[in-house]
């Protein structure tokens, strides 16, 4: 088996500080490592679409997530996107721009907003959720079913005992 990057730091770790147990790093600095290379080719992905960020596709995905008709109050996107309402702000102002959102007001409160995703909006994260699915299946080429479905496991249990249940 070829070495990576996280081989070479064990390495140097270990000659340079002999003292420590960096065998976490093994487990852990792959971890980071693999979500930081999935995610540039995410942002690659979505930058042929003409979506600037990953945040912006994440606010359209989770409109398209509703189902029809496919909206949500401002303070539910900021609630499931963990953002703070100018944050939100901004990346609506983005995602409004070229049609993919509609802002109108909220049927229930005069005061308040709904976000809804458009026909195009709907179009687009489906066409762009179909490529990102194909660079997931792509990174896990290497592992088999019965690999990706133990390894969820044990993914499972890391987020689990890190609180995200």
């Amino acid at each position: 088996m070829r070495n990576d990057y996280i081989d070479s730091s064990i390495e140097a770790w270990e000659s340079e500080r002999p003292d420590l147990d960096v065998a976490p790093v093994a487990v852990v600095g792959r971890i980071r490592r693999a979500a930081a290379l999935i995610d540039e080719r995410i942002a690659a992905v979505i930058a042929r679409f003409g979506i600037r960020n990953p945040g912006d596709f994440d606010t359209l995905a989770t409109l398209r997530r509703e189902g029809e008709p496919f909206q949500l109050s401002p303070k539910e996107l900021t609630s499931r996107l963990l953002l703070t309402s100018a944050g939100l702000s901004g990346r609506l102002d983005r995602l409004e721009g070229p049609g993919w959102i509609e802002r109108s007001p909220h049927p229930d409160d005069g005061r308040a907003t709904i976000v809804t995703l458009t026909p195009d909006g709907v179009a687009i994260v489906d066409e762009v959720h179909r490529h990102i699915l194909d660079e997931y299946r792509d990174a896990l080429g290497p592992i088999d079913e019965t690999g990706r479905d133990g390894l969820a496991d044990l993914l499972r249990k890391i987020l689990v005992n890190l609180g995200d249940a």
